[in-house]
């Protein structure tokens, strides 16, 4: 693989702010869909994937216990070719499983979008119903279920956190907040959402890239009670209120959404995302 010159910088994964279509990375530079292996090893993808596949050694001892008992699973892998932590972790994960001769037709790999219109989803929408809010997500089905997932980075390394799943051992992966959250949703009032005692996010971004995603998704009710209960635990973001503001804009609420808009603006004046609601609902 000849390592080529790379088209564009990477864009922050978990970005409160997803690329608008005026700013977004052209086609050539970005890959949507389901694709395969060697989609990501041609050009401009193939810089940074061949040096994190080749970069990255396998443990050989985990890589030993791993070889029976993935026989039977089917992983998808869901990754965004403008993401930082996706271009360092998706080749390592793919060396993982070619070292434990895991078959490519049991791996599935889905690329998604990082514009605002369409945040974190695919063309085929093959991330539907499954709580897809960071990325890379590996997901392992056993038997047609979910056996378990590692969102964005492993927790102890990619082969041990593999391990723990489909040998069915406690596993918790990072942004558990976050995936309790997308998980009760659907099944919890619209209002302030709780969680419970000793969970907590790992910082505002985790529900806020939620509701950005639920945003984009059509879902404004339910982006608007990740926005909410973020703000009641970042009151002081600027960055959280001004997302908050565009939630109340997309239900209709202009009177919360001028007042969210005027406390994040407050905060920082030279806030880019509340700067940038500013001129849509005016001051």
């Amino acid at each position: 693989m000849v390592a080529l010159c790379a088209m564009m910088a990477v864009a922050a994964c978990n970005s409160t702010k997803p690329v608008t279509t005026q700013n977004k990375i052209t086609p050539t530079d970005k890959l949507l869909g389901k694709k395969p292996v060697s989609a990501l090893e041609k050009a401009p993808f193939n810089e940074w994937y061949s040096k994190e596949y080749n970069g990255y050694t396998p443990d050989t001892a985990t890589i030993e216990l791993l070889k029976p008992l993935l026989a039977s699973k089917q992983i998808t892998v869901f990754l965004g070719t403008w993401c930082g932590d996706s271009r360092r972790e998706v080749p390592r994960f793919i060396h993982v499983l070619t070292a434990a001769g895991f078959p490519e037709k049991r791996l599935t790999i889905i690329t998604v979008d990082n514009t605002a219109e369409a945040y974190k989803q695919s063309p085929g929408h093959e991330e539907a119903g499954l709580n897809i809010f960071r990325v890379p997500t590996f997901v392992v089905n056993s038997n047609g279920k979910e056996a378990g997932r590692i969102i964005e980075a492993p927790v102890q390394s990619l082969e041990k956190d593999l391990l723990a799943i489909v040998q069915g051992t406690a596993y918790t992966p990072r942004y558990a907040a976050g995936q309790y959250f997308m998980d009760r949703l659907p099944h919890s009032p619209l209002g302030q959402f709780n969680f419970p005692a000793g969970l907590k996010t790992s910082g505002a971004s985790e529900l806020n890239s939620i509701g950005l995603l639920l945003k984009a998704a059509g879902k404004p009710d339910q982006a608007m009670v990740a926005f909410r209960t973020n703000a009641v635990h970042y009151p002081q973001d600027a960055a959280i209120l001004a997302s908050l503001a565009s939630g109340n804009l997309a239900v209709k609420d202009t009177g919360s959404a001028r007042a969210n808009l005027l406390r994040a603006l407050e905060l920082d004046p030279a806030n880019e995302a509340a700067l940038k609601l500013q001129a849509i609902i005016g001051k």
